[in-house]
């Protein structure tokens, strides 16, 4: 980029977030305006990708700026699960809706109370302590996905085994996997299947554990080496269970 462009991108951004500027970064900005409204306990860290993180207790609430127009741009992350998210041009919003969950609000509230901020079923059961109702959701998603029709045979063959059907299901590359918990990093220490042009083959880790001509047998592999106590998928992430 050209020392004019880059001169340029900074009147911009001067611009367009003036209080930014003024208190030095959007981290001190943050944490500014969360003593300013009350919330004195609340803290903002600059990340190194230029957003800011606060550490509401109820959630990590993640703070971007875009480049071209004013917007903040916000995401609260609970248990490895994005809880909820969208844009506002008001700094204010941001502090009023971090703050609300800091002091143990709902999805429900949050969303009923500032429109600007969207959830979804999923998110609301895991906000609830519903891992059950968490993972059935992920089920029901991934069954009426569009992308997954080339393994619409396998998802219903897993959907159809009662311990698979209590494990979160995610996908790489149309390959099947299981997760013992319901957050993201989900845990990889359950055999995943991975569809070939013909069959399919069943890994655990990086053991071979054999082929299948088709999903029910596929399946059954799977089945057949599962621990006992894996099922069902708890709150949390794979660090958590470490």
């Amino acid at each position: 980029m050209t020392r004019g462009a880059d001169t340029s991108a900074s009147e911009i951004f001067a611009r367009l977030y003036p209080e930014i500027i003024a208190a030095g970064g959007l981290a001190e900005a943050l944490t500014a305006a969360f003593r300013s409204a009350g919330f004195r306990d609340l803290r903002a860290v600059a990340r190194e990708d230029g957003a800011a993180d606060v550490d509401l207790g109820w959630g990590r609430f993640f703070v971007h700026l875009a480049a071209e127009e004013r917007w903040f741009i916000f995401d609260l992350w609970w248990r490895g699960v994005r809880l909820l998210g969208g844009t506002t041009p008001d700094l204010l919003t941001v502090v009023e809706l971090a703050g609300a969950r800091s002091s143990g609000a709902t999805l429900r509230e949050l969303t009923n109370g500032w429109p600007c901020a969207d959830s979804d079923e999923i998110a609301a059961a895991v906000d609830r302590a519903d891992p059950a109702l968490a993972v059935a959701l992920h089920w029901r998603e991934l069954r009426a996905a569009r992308w997954a029709e080339p393994i619409r045979p396998l998802v219903e063959a897993a959907h159809a085994d009662p311990r698979l059907r209590k494990l979160r299901p995610w996908t790489s590359h149309l390959s099947l996997h299981f997760s013992r918990c319901v957050g993201y990093p989900f845990t990889h220490d359950l055999p995943a299947i991975h569809p070939q042009e013909r069959g399919y083959l069943v890994w655990d880790g990086d053991r071979l554990l054999g082929s299948a001509d088709g999903p029910e047998e596929a399946v059954a592999l799977v089945t057949a080496v599962l621990p006992a106590d894996c099922a069902p998928a708890v709150l949390g992430t794979a660090d958590d269970l470490d």
